[in-house]
């Protein structure tokens, strides 16, 4: 597995970069992330092809470089050197991927202490999959729990984003 401690001083954003510039860089790649989101709200197919989600996660990293530096984020990634190409839709993976290291941003905006984001992928006993996203942000209150897995379900004020928030949230 590779790991890496530091979003600034590491290979693996430049790994990331580089890939994404031999991609032919943000424009393309905006366009067609904006098509896909089109597509998802008229219902189309997913565009399936196989896909490298180690790929995937360092490609979010790289997008995300500007805001990981700004807020003082620690990377940290433990990525399996052997895990298949899986047939899926990779702008849906990013999508995924982007929204879930975001929410983990969020989480940790308020803490005074170092802010860590682990990425991990691996296969479980079964062969199965795994990517792990986690923080060491506040998490969620307990009175939230049960409503996580409802449609547009959010913590945070509308319209805030790494802002400090005057209330907390009452579910």
């Amino acid at each position: 597995m590779a790991t890496s401690n530091s979003a600034t001083n590491d290979g693996l954003n430049t790994r990331a970069c580089l890939s994404m510039r031999s991609r032919g860089g943000d424009g393309p790649r905006a366009s067609e992330i904006t098509g896909r989101i089109r597509s998802f709200f008229k219902k189309e197919e997913p565009q399936r092809e196989l896909v490298d989600v180690n790929e995937i996660v360092r490609e979010i990293i790289a997008l995300l470089h500007g805001e990981i530096v700004r807020y003082s984020i620690s990377i940290r990634t433990e990525l399996a050197s052997d895990l298949p190409n899986i047939r899926r839709d990779r702008v849906q993976l990013q999508q995924v991927f982007m929204n879930l290291m975001l929410n983990a941003m969020d989480a940790m905006n308020e803490m005074h202490d170092a802010r860590e984001l682990t990425i991990k992928s691996q296969r479980n006993p079964q062969g199965q999959l795994l990517i792990s996203i986690s923080d060491n942000g506040v998490g969620l209150p307990a009175q939230c729990t049960d409503k996580i897995f409802e449609s547009f379900f959010t913590t945070k004020p509308q319209g805030h984003r790494y802002g400090a928030v005057d209330q907390p949230t009452d579910c």
